[in-house]
């Protein structure tokens, strides 16, 4: 267990976890084999030690205690070994699942700031349209004013002339009369 907390703890990535864990399990379960076998000679032991006359009865039962503990702890071994695999299967669908969803995350925030690009290029345009309309309606303002300026000049000069055609008029009168 220590060394798969050594292990654990040295990994960078997690793909990297998952192969670590899955030569944990293989090790794990190498391991239960070997104590199987070790159950096995025990078992082989204790038989020969009975047929054995010389051997005492106290020896010969905790021999046999521990053929039955070995034999235990192979049983241990081999469901941490399942388990493993079940939660290592886990595991990795969760990490799978993980990776899709910030997979779409990313492809929304793509789209997003896209969208967001385009928003702001196209108050760009709208404002550079506003700045040229505001510039047009300033020359014509301006225009307006020398026009108007014109007009009352050209009102002046009018009245001014009908005033000299009303007098010639008024003279032509006053020498025909």
């Amino acid at each position: 267990m220590k060394n798969l907390s050594d292990n654990a703890n040295k990994l960078s990535g997690v793909s990297d976890a998952a192969m670590v864990t899955d030569n944990y399990v293989g090790s794990l379960t190498k391991a239960a084999e070997s104590v199987r076998n070790l159950s096995l000679q025990y078992d082989k032991t204790a038989t020969s030690l009975q047929k054995d006359s010389n051997v005492s009865g106290e020896y010969l039962a905790n021999v046999q205690k521990a053929a039955s503990a070995v034999s235990n702890l192979a049983t241990i071994y081999e469901n941490t070994t399942k388990s493993l695999q079940t939660d290592t299967g886990s595991y990795n669908e969760q990490l799978n699942k993980l990776n899709q969803n910030m997979s779409s995350i990313n492809t929304m925030y793509e789209i997003q700031l896209k969208n967001s690009q385009g928003m702001l290029d196209s108050y760009k345009s709208v404002e550079a349209n506003i700045q040229s309309y505001a510039e047009n309606l300033n020359a014509s303002l301006a225009n307006t004013k020398q026009y108007k300026e014109e007009i009352d000049k050209l009102t002046k000069n009018v009245a001014m002339l009908s005033n000299v055609y009303g007098n010639m008029l008024a003279a032509m009168n006053v020498t025909k009369g």
